[in-house]
Parts: C-alpha cells; sequence; structure tokens
C-alpha cells in the first residue's frame, strides 16, 4: 500500500508541476512577446493528459490494492517481484478473479484509458505542432527579439528548466523500480520540458547580445518537436494492436513516448532502443546472433562511418549557377569556389555555404508583404480594383505628393495673396485656402535582385536580405514622395520605377551588400477605397478632356491639311506670314520685308490644298480679268476714232445698238405722223403678252393707228 500511495502522490505532484510549467511559460511567453516560449509552453501542455492518466491510474489501482487488502485475499509479495511479477502470481493464485472490482478497474483503465489518452496527445501535439509551425516559418523574416527586462526573462527561464530537469530526474529514478515504472512516461515529459525551456533560456542570453536568430528558429524547432511526438506516438498506438502480448506482462501506454525517453535517459540510449524493440515485436534482442556480432563491430563500424562522414565533408559540389564560399574556424578562406568539385579540409575545421548566384529573389515593399518568403502577396481568383480589398494581409498606404495641379493652384493663390496684402492678412488668406500636402496611395513595389558580389553578400552583412529590405523601404519611401498622386496613378509609375531602381542600387553599394538590383516594378497604384469613386470621377473628367483635346487636334489636323495640303506647310505659311507682320509692325528695312514677302509666297506657291485652290482661282480670274479689260480697251480706242471720223453716224449707230441690246426682249411699235400730238390708249388688262390695240389721236381732227 506504501508503494501504491507513494506512486499516486508522486503522478499527483507531476501532474501539478506539468501544469505550472504550463502556466509559467505561457506568462512568459505572453508578457516578453516571445513567440518560443509560447511553443515551449504548448509543447509542455502535452504531458498533462500523460500525468493525469498516471495520477487516475495509481489512484484506481490503490482503491482496489485496499480493498483487496480489507478482504483479506491478497498474498503478501515477495521481496524480489516486481509489479507485473505480483499480478500475475496473483492471477494464477485466484485473487484476482476474487476481486472482479479490481480486475475491472485495472482492466479498464489500460484498455480504454491509454487509447483515449494517446488519441488525445497525438491529436493535440500534432494540432498545435503544425499550427505553430507554419506560423513560426511564415514570420522568420519579420520575427524580432524579446521585449522587456531580457535579464528578467532570463533568470526565470532557467529557473523553471531547473526545477523541472530536478523533478524529471527523480521520476526517472523512481521508474527503475518495478512498481512505478509507469512513472517514466510523464518524467520524460517533464525531462523535455527542461530541455525546451533550458533552450528558451539560452535565446535569451543571446538576445542580451542582441543575438535573437536562435529564438526565431527556435519557434520552429519546437513545433517540429511536438510534431514529431505526436506522430511517434500514432505509430506506437497503431502498432500496438499487432503487438505479440507475453502472459502476465503489464501493457506500456501508448503515450509512453520512446524519443522522450531518450531525453529522460540519456546515458543509455542504447538500452532504451532495444528495449522499445524488443517490447514491440516480442523479441530478445540481447540473445540473438546478429546483436552479438553488431555490438563486437560497433566500434570498428562506428570509426568506419566517422571516416567516411569526415571524407564526404572534404568535398564541395557546386552545381553550374551556384558559387560556394569557405569559412576556416568561422572567417571566409580565399576566393568564392565556381561550378564543379572542390576539396577543403574536413568538418568542423572548414565550412562551405553554398549560394545559387543566379536565382533572382524578390522582396515586396509596397502596401502588401507576403505571409512567407517568396509568397503570393494578393488574394487568388480576386480582380485588383480600386475599390475591393485584393491583398492577403492589411494594406500600408503610401505617402506621395499630392496632385500637381493643386500644387500649382495653391502656389497662384498664394502669390495672388502676397500682392493684394501684406502682413499677417495676407498670410491668413494663404493659410485658409492651403489644401493637403500629402496624398496617401496604395501599391505594390516589387523589387527583383540577384547575387553579384558573394564575398560582399555574406562578409559584411549578417542577413543581406533582410538589410536589401530596409534599404529598398527606405528609399521607396524618399523617392515616392517626390512624385504626385496622379503621376503615379498614371503611367508615370514606369518612371518611378525606372528611377527608384538607380537609388535603391545606389544604397545597396553603398552598404556593400553585393547584389545587384536587376528590376522595380511600380504596380497596383491604387487610391485608398473609402475615396476611390472620387478618383473614379477625376479620371473620367481627364479621359474626357483628353478626349476634347484630340479631337481639337485632329481637326486642326483636318484644316491645315485642307489648306495647306499637309500640316508642316501651313504651321510654316503662319510662321511665315506672322514674321512678315512683325516685321511690318516694327518699320524693319525694305530689303527685310521684301525679303519675307518672298519667302511667304514661295511657301504659298508651293503648299496645296485650299490654298492651292484659292491661288489658282485668283490667277486665273486675274488673267479673265485683265484680258477682258484689255480688249474694252482697245475696243474704245477703235471707237474714239469712228467717232473722230462720222460722229453723226457714230451716234446714230450707238443709240440703235444700245436699242438694238437693250429692247431686245420688249415690244416695239413705229409710230407714223407727229408724235408731239399723239393721244395713245393701252388696253392693260390684256394678259396675252401684247399691249392690245392701241390708238393715238391727233389734235385738231387728226387721226392716226398705232402699230
Amino acid at each position: 500500500m506504501r508503494a501504491y500511495r507513494r506512486a499516486e502522490v508522486a503522478s499527483l505532484v507531476g501532474l501539478g508541476v506539468q501544469v505550472f510549467l504550463w502556466v509559467s511559460m505561457t506568462a512568459i511567453g505572453r508578457w516578453w512577446a516571445c513567440p518560443a516560449a509560447i511553443a515551449a509552453a504548448l509543447f509542455v501542455a502535452g504531458g498533462v493528459p500523460t500525468w493525469l492518466w498516471l495520477f487516475l491510474s495509481n489512484r484506481r489501482a490503490r482503491i482496489g490494492r485496499s480493498k483487496a487488502l480489507t478482504a483479506g485475499r491478497e498474498r503478501p509479495p515477495k521481496e524480489s517481484e516486481t509489479a507485473e511479477e505480483e499480478n500475475a502470481t496473483g492471477a494464477a493464485q485466484g485473487w484476482g478473479s476474487s476481486v472482479p472490482f479490481v480486475r475491472r478497474v485495472l482492466d479498464g483503465m489500460y484498455r480504454f484509458g491509454d487509447v483515449v489518452t494517446g488519441i488525445v496527445t497525438v491529436f493535440y501535439l500534432v494540432w498545435q505542432g503544425s499550427a505553430l509551425l507554419q506560423r513560426g516559418i511564415a514570420a522568420r523574416s519579420t520575427a524580432g527579439g524579446p521585449k522587456g527586462d531580457i535579464l528578467l526573462g532570463l533568470t526565470l527561464t532557467a529557473g523553471l528548466s531547473f526545477l523541472a530537469f530536478v523533478l524529471g530526474r527523480y521520476f526517472t529514478g523512481m521508474s527503475r523500480v518495478g512498481q512505478w515504472r509507469l512513472l517514466g512516461a510523464g518524467a520524460g515529459y517533464i525531462t523535455a520540458g527542461a530541455v525546451v525551456i533550458g533552450a528558451v533560456a539560452v535565446g535569451f542570453a543571446l538576445a542580451y547580445f542582441r543575438f535573437s536568430t536562435f529564438l526565431t528558429y527556435l519557434a520552429i524547432v519546437i513545433p517540429a518537436l511536438s510534431v514529431l511526438v505526436g506522430g511517434e506516438i500514432l505509430l506506437v498506438l497503431i502498432l500496438g494492436f499487432y503487438r505479440p502480448h507475453r502472459p502476465g506482462e503489464v501493457t506500456r501506454p501508448a503515450f509512453d513516448s520512446r524519443l522522450l525517453g531518450l531525453l529522460a535517459a540519456p546515458q543509455g540510449a542504447g538500452k532504451v532502443v532495444r528495449e522499445a524493440i524488443e517490447y514491440q515485436f516480442g523479441l530478445d534482442l540481447s540473445r540473438s546472433w546478429f546483436m552479438r556480432a553488431l555490438v563486437r563491430a560497433a566500434w570498428p563500424l562506428a570509426g568506419l562511418s566517422a571516416g567516411v562522414l569526415l571524407a564526404l565533408s572534404s568535398v564541395v559540389v557546386v552545381e553550374p549557377q551556384e558559387q560556394a564560399v569557405v569559412t576556416r574556424f568561422g572567417r571566409i578562406f580565399g576566393e568564392p569556389l565556381g561550378a564543379g568539385i572542390h576539396l577543403k579540409a574536413p568538418w568542423p575545421i572548414d565550412r562551405a555555404a553554398v549560394f545559387d548566384v543566379c536565382l533572382v529573389r524578390r522582396v515586396h515593399v509596397g502596401s502588401h508583404h507576403p505571409t512567407e518568403p517568396g509568397g503570393e502577396i494578393y488574394k487568388p481568383n480576386i480582380p485588383i480594383l480600386w475599390t475591393n480589398v485584393h491583398g492577403l494581409g492589411a494594406e500600408e498606404l503610401m505617402i506621395v505628393a499630392p496632385p500637381a495641379d493643386l500644387m500649382a493652384a495653391q502656389a497662384r493663390e498664394a502669390a495672388a495673396a502676397g500682392q493684394g496684402a501684406a502682413g499677417q492678412g495676407a498670410a491668413g488668406a494663404a493659410g485658409r485656402g492651403r489644401g493637403p500636402s500629402i496624398s496617401l496611395v496604395g501599391g505594390d513595389i516589387c523589387v527583383e535582385f540577384r547575387i553579384r558580389n558573394l564575398l560582399d553578400y555574406v562578409q559584411y552583412n549578417g542577413d543581406p536580405e533582410r538589410c536589401f529590405r530596409r534599404i529598398a523601404e527606405a528609399e521607396a519611401s524618399r523617392a515616392l514622395y517626390r512624385w504626385d498622386v496622379d503621376t503615379l496613378i498614371g503611367m508615370g509609375r514606369m518612371k518611378a520605377g525606372t528611377a527608384l531602381r538607380g537609388k535603391i542600387q545606389s544604397a545597396a553599394d553603398g552598404a556593400r551588400l553585393g547584389v545587384e538590383v536587376i528590376q522595380v516594378g511600380v504596380t497596383g497604384v491604387h487610391p485608398p477605397q473609402q475615396v476611390a469613386d472620387a478618383f473614379h470621377e477625376t479620371v473620367a473628367a481627364e479621359q474626357e478632356r483628353e478626349t476634347a483635346i484630340q479631337s481639337a487636334g485632329q481637326f486642326a489636323m483636318k484644316v491645315k491639311t485642307e489648306a495647306a495640303g499637309t500640316a508642316g506647310q501651313a504651321d510654316r505659311i503662319a510662321e511665315a506670314i506672322s514674321a512678315l507682320e512683325r516685321l511690318a509692325g516694327a518699320k524693319a528695312p525694305a530689303g527685310d520685308i521684301s525679303a519675307k514677302r518672298a519667302e511667304a509666297e514661295g511657301l504659298l506657291s508651293d503648299a496645296g490644298g485650299e490654298v492651292a485652290r484659292t491661288i489658282a482661282d485668283a490667277l486665273g480670274y486675274r488673267w479673265s480679268r485683265e484680258n477682258s479689260e484689255r480688249g474694252k480697251a482697245q475696243r474704245f480706242e477703235k471707237e474714239l476714232l469712228l467717232y473722230e471720223t462720222a460722229p453723226e453716224t457714230f451716234r446714230m449707230s450707238y443709240y440703235l445698238g444700245i436699242l438694238e441690246n437693250g429692247l431686245a426682249d420688249g415690244h416695239k411699235y413705229v409710230l407714223v405722223g407727229d408724235r408731239d400730238r399723239m393721244i395713245f390708249r393701252f388696253n392693260f388688262k390684256d394678259t396675252s403678252g401684247q399691249m392690245g390695240r392701241s390708238s393715238a389721236l391727233a389734235a385738231d381732227g387728226y387721226k392716226g393707228k398705232a402699230r
């Protein structure tokens, strides 16, 4: 009874210590913002179900043994018997079957509690390990050191690690006793917790000296260990259904990790492995000829393996697109190695680091950042529009200059206010009309680079890619503020990318990063979603203005072409005429005016289109008019000569010609008699086109007829 009670107390203490380590590391991880401490806390929490099962199992066993002793049916065990032998002997003698309650409790504990606890432990370790592993890999490039007092965190984690190590060794010693053998499962978890917490303490110590990379990678290694232990427990749980059972053998719990057992008893690693194989497959390896031969050849094989490994570590294979840097005792030794097979001193004297110098690397320094190195920044199957959220993460807006037309208008208003007022009144007027001094946009700035000088890349910066990212972010922030928002949203972003490439390259050369900037792309520039509709209206107005300008240009081209044959000829003619008018207005010398007039006339004569047609019509009209007027002048000279020769005849002929030409379409009447005393009567009602019958009455009874 004393042994069972002590096992129960030990299980309860182990459960309390496991919970205490879990809560303490969680508090440290939250307070110091340390993902590695959070991962260690969640790993330690995986041992809570194990200790809970051990406590319940030992308690039930103690209660069952107490009932058996009360009934007076238990045989006192021999001093040399283990718990398994004692149970087997008791069952053979019949005391176990006479106490059905004890057997049902123990059988239920081993048959169902073992499986349920194993499944819960596997699910927890694999689930939390996978989640933390993905998060640690994603945050590897952006993770920083712990916050707060690092020395205090170092002290706490070191104390917790020491406490867990001492208790783990204590429980490991108890598990060597047959009746307390099951405590080894919990001892493995506490010892593993001591190791991971100690690793966190080492990380705090390194972070104190500003080397936080160890904690960053520790946040990946601990979750990977959780997944590994969970996978091992799952494999043992599955193989347990097919494992051969020996009579009187106490079944080993599936959640009793063999890997953690190596940490709990490192001095007996070979023994732990041998016992695990014998237990799982029912073999006695210590008596087989293969094991005896393997033991005899262990040291020669170990030496041969070490020699082969050292020989392999002396060979460096470099691919055609790669270069390698050899370090001897931590210092760079020689020049970078090119493609081929090279020899070096064996490890750990020389170490070789191989880099792909032809690989085009990419960093994003705009509004969106990938969730993992080399990952995407936009949501799949989502169009990149101004009005929707298309980035995987939160969008970080970039500061740029306000619109150029707004700044120009503000400058004009300030100048007008300075001329129209003086002193404080002018400043107040300018201040009231002042607009924003910055603008905000979203967009992606993708910088592609590759290694140009491998020695500079590995020698002058501990993390060259992170340093390059910071340089690119700083140069992008400075360069983009010189570009206004309208230019970046439009076609100006191509020029901005070209200018930014040169600035980033100059800054990287100054920091001796040894990289070559291949391309800088400024893409997806857009205004914030809250004001995207207003920008759409502005873009529509800009398009309408551009359409009007293009239409006016087309109309001007059409008019110039129709006027002078070609637009260039029309521009030259207009310039020549304007120059002639300026010379005439400035009262320039006559020679200059004549020369410019001749030049303009020459251009007009060479022109086509409406100008050529108008000039041709004018020349034709001039020729026709000159010939007509010349003919009239010559006719007048002939008529004058005729008039001087026979005036009366000329006058009568001219008179009759006028009558003939002027009255050609009218009715003519010949009057016979004295015209001075005639009276005419007409019938104006006649619509036949004739005057009708007319009569002329002469005075003094004279009567004549009109025909």
